[in-house]
């Protein structure tokens, strides 16, 4: 974490430094005895450069940013906890229609439900959230399968077509099996929790325990890195 944190640090000081020597010298390009045409051009090619040296930055700030507070959850997260459900049958389907879930896709691969809640109850998230787990029944079918995606992309273009709108995702994927292996315990681990033009996405990872029926999936009390990440976390504690 001091790594990347350091990093962090030193990408900060250098755009700092990078806009500090920018405002000199617009400062000293007003200053000159120049024509007003001479220092409007010279100032514009100044911001242009200076965007330039922006896009560079932010996609690296990003970078080191969401590696320090991936790193912050997994030193502070907590252990797997019991749910009230069993996970891997299908009467945990039924539960989550009468919580007005609605069924979008069913296959021997996934069960895929959503549903799409306004007006939330958190004055921080202001705007429509879609829900969508995804009950993950093959056991060598990854979190991030194609398919899945594409039924995600499906869902999206299914609820434009009826114009239903959202602004925010909670994206839940549960997995089933008896053994929580280090490398499925790994695979587990990688959430998502970013902003993409205007709209927040969080994506969790679940593997349930069949034999101890405890659910293991990244979160912890003492941090999480949004609090959109925070809202799908206690959207799934709610749900099990």
């Amino acid at each position: 974490m001091t790594i990347i944190r350091k990093k962090y640090q030193i990408l900060m000081i250098e755009l700092f430094v990078a806009i500090a020597i920018a405002i000199g010298i617009a400062i000293l390009i007003a200053i000159t005895s120049w024509s007003v045409d001479l220092k409007l051009s010279l100032v514009l090619v100044l911001l242009i450069i200076l965007l330039i040296i922006l896009m560079w930055f932010k996609p690296r700030l990003f970078y080191y940013s969401q590696q320090f507070a991936f790193i912050r959850l997994k030193n502070c997260q907590n252990p797997p906890i019991a749910t009230k459900y069993d996970l891997s049958i299908g009467l945990w389907i039924a539960y989550l229609i009468k919580l007005k879930f609605i069924i979008f896709s069913d296959s021997d691969a996934f069960t895929m439900v959503y549903r799409i809640v306004k007006n939330t109850h958190q004055t921080i998230i202001h705007r429509s959230m879609l829900e969508i787990l995804v009950v993950i029944k093959q056991p060598t079918m990854t979190y991030t399968d194609a398919n899945i995606t594409k039924t995600i992309n499906r869902l999206e273009d299914d609820c434009a077509k009826r114009k239903q709108s959202y602004r925010n995702y909670s994206i839940l994927l549960i997995k089933s099996g008896p053994v929580l292996t280090e490398a499925e315990k790994n695979l587990t681990d990688q959430v998502v929790f970013e902003r993409q033009v205007g709209y927040n996405i969080v994506t969790i990872n679940g593997f349930f325990n069949t034999e101890t029926q405890k659910l293991y999936f990244l979160h912890s009390d003492k941090f999480y890195p949004t609090i959109y990440y925070k809202y799908a976390v206690d959207l799934l504690l709610s749900l099990i």
